[in-house]
């Protein structure tokens, strides 16, 4: 029997600092999953995973941007997730790619989406691999503007 190829998905991380200086971040509602999450989705045959945020950014929300750095890699080898670093693995289940963008203009409301700010992201349902990359997002830019 053959073996399943490896699945290949982009998630972008979307975040803005308000005028009065607070970080949110762009999640939604995951229908399926009862968690928030960021946008995202697979990466299509012949496309770069870094296309693929852009792409997932635009489907999924209607904004655009050119600005986004990778910042994260996570793995799922069937018995565990986690990070690229900790197991070079022959066959992997699924390999998300992490990118992070940051709005600088005026954000707008997005169906489906809402924009939250740390203190609500600390408090909302979602996984331990998202809870962990978010904060970072929140730390670049943090570093990024002071």
């Amino acid at each position: 029997m053959a073996e399943k190829p490896t699945l290949k998905t982009s998630t972008i991380w979307v975040n803005h600092m308000t005028d009065d200086g607070e970080l949110r971040t762009l999640m939604h509602l995951h229908e399926n999953e009862g968690i928030w999450l960021p946008p995202g989705g697979k990466v299509e045959p012949l496309e770069t995973q870094y296309d693929a945020a852009l792409r997932e950014l635009e489907e999924e929300t209607g904004l655009t941007t050119d600005m986004i750095a990778f910042i994260s890699g996570v793995i799922d080898t069937g018995d565990k997730v986690r990070p690229f670093w900790e197991s070079p693995l022959p066959h992997l289940q699924a390999v998300d790619y992490g990118f992070l963008a940051v709005l600088a203009s005026d954000v707008i409301e997005i169906p489906g989406f809402r924009w939250l700010s740390a203190s609500e992201f600390e408090h909302a349902k979602t996984n331990q691999n998202v809870r962990d990359i978010t904060r970072h997002s929140f730390e670049l830019v943090q570093a990024h503007v002071a």
